[in-house]
């Protein structure tokens, strides 16, 4: 597929393949006057789908250590232990192993460390802390989808 280019030739055709599966399904009602132009039509929209997503995944990531270091990977790993905690143990927990965190430069850049310790205030039953925190993990997002989502959630917990 022109759309993918050759060196995704394993996901053209797993494209083509989900374009089969849609047109079995479809075709219970009768087959189409053009069934070629059918199938290549539903490929070609499932590739601009999996394409735009692959963008609004890539958008959401943060960028890549172009020295090939692992400064911050500790951070992350952190932030993970403290999530663990918090599912493992209790919620109190994993607030505790975050909160020890919150002074580190690097994770209060960090717009998914505010938005862990919102979502931990969020499931502990106190909104107004959790929306504080949603509102600067949302101060930190690095696209408007996650500055949106956020906000959704900020929004979820006035009620």
């Amino acid at each position: 597929m022109r759309l993918l280019g050759p060196s995704n030739l394993a996901l053209a055709e797993d494209i083509v393949h989900d374009a089969l599966i849609s047109a079995m399904q479809a075709w219970g009602f009768g087959t189409p006057a053009h069934p070629k132009a059918w199938i290549l039509q539903a490929a070609k929209h499932r590739a601009i789908d999996l394409l735009r997503r692959a963008r609004r995944l890539a958008a959401l990531m943060p960028e890549p250590d172009p020295e090939g270091t692992l400064e911050g990977a500790v951070d992350v790993v952190a932030l993970n232990r403290g999530l663990a905690l918090a599912e493992l143990h209790r919620l109190d927990a994993g607030r505790e192993a975050l909160a020890l965190l919150a002074d580190d430069p690097k994770l209060a850049q960090y717009s998914f460390f505010w938005a862990a310790l919102a979502d931990l205030e969020r499931r502990s039953a106190r909104p107004a802390e959790a929306r504080a925190l949603y509102r600067r993990a949302a101060s930190h997002a690095k696209s408007r989808a996650e500055r949106l989502s956020y906000e959704r959630r900020m929004r979820s917990l006035e009620n």
